[in-house]
């Protein structure tokens, strides 16, 4: 058995921030924000993670700040309720191979928490997401968690169109939520036959943004033959997921990719609890997975 590796440093201008290991995977978590955790490599490797260089080491003010890294929201997006500013320090207690941090309720009344565990040797970790109802009335939302991944590589998302027109596949599988600003000829976005691929371009300003019924429960980030895979339990209909039924959406513009799960929809008694939960898993030594064959061949093996 490894033994959980915790311990508090300074990082990226923040001189309270939580190291985790399990000697095969690493985690940084400021503590000054948050909840926000803004690395996540092999040990020793590079960041898969995206962190936005203008926002480290701050905290505190008046203006939401992105950060990057993984945050846990809660949908459908609205201002100011989403935007409620989480620029101000966490607690954290330790539990069994993790940790659970804590964020002050927000402005929304809305207390956020997540509970991560790494497995006890491979590059995998958990994360319990929570949401808290702290208001004196009930609170209709869903748990929404958002990963900003590093730049320069490409999100693989698998559609589920995988059977033939035959009696029985008379009924949809899947939808497809788009945005006043979505351009499905963005030559970012290459749909296959099974999966759909997105790639971070700096280069390209333009915000875009897609929404999907992800039945299959997973999707992907390939960049230098490194994967980023998330898992996350999906409900079936009549489940009522936000944005036209989406339990998954990935944004991208030059700065940023976000791959974005969603809960469904709950309407929360004051003191109640919502949670959504994910699976982190890196594999290093991949090809670029660029088509709907080399998913197949070299991503959908290490799915089992």
């Amino acid at each position: 058995m490894t033994t959980l590796i915790l311990r508090e440093a300074a990082y990226q201008g923040w001189q309270q921030a939580l190291y985790m290991s399990n000697g095969t995977l690493e985690l940084w978590i400021p503590l000054e924000i948050g909840i926000r955790v803004l690395h996540c490599g092999l040990h020793g490797g590079e960041n898969m993670l995206g962190v936005l260089a203008q926002d480290m080491g701050a905290s505190g003010g008046e203006a939401w700040r992105n950060y990057g890294g993984h945050r846990l929201w809660h949908a459908p997006e609205a201002k100011p309720r989403t935007y409620s500013l989480d620029n101000f320090p966490i607690t954290y207690q330790e539990v069994e191979q993790g940790v659970r941090l804590v964020q002050p309720v927000d402005g929304a009344g809305i207390q956020k928490s997540i509970t991560i565990t790494l497995d006890e040797a491979n590059p995998k970790v958990h994360l319990r997401h929570e949401l808290l109802n702290h208001t004196a009335w009930d609170v209709t939302l869903a748990a929404w968690a958002l990963t900003v991944m590093a730049r320069g590589g490409h999100a693989i998302v698998p559609l589920g169109l995988d059977t033939a027109h035959t009696d029985d596949a008379l009924t949809p599988r899947s939808t497809l939520a788009l945005w006043g600003y979505t351009r499905l000829n963005d030559a970012r976005l290459k749909f296959g036959a099974k999966y759909l691929f997105v790639q971070q371009d700096p280069r390209q300003t333009a915000p875009q943004k897609l929404g999907l019924y992800n039945a299959s429960g997973w999707c992907a980030y390939w960049r230098n033959g490194l994967l980023f895979v998330k898992r996350f339990a999906v409900n079936q209909p009549p489940a009522a997921y936000p944005d036209y039924g989406s339990t998954f959406e990935v944004f991208v513009d030059h700065n940023i990719l976000e791959l974005e799960t969603l809960a469904p929809l709950i309407t929360l008694p004051p003191q109640g609890v919502t949670t959504h939960e994910e699976t982190w898993q890196l594999f290093d030594g991949l090809p670029a997975l660029s088509n709907d064959d080399e998913v197949d061949a070299h991503l959908l093996p290490r799915l089992l």
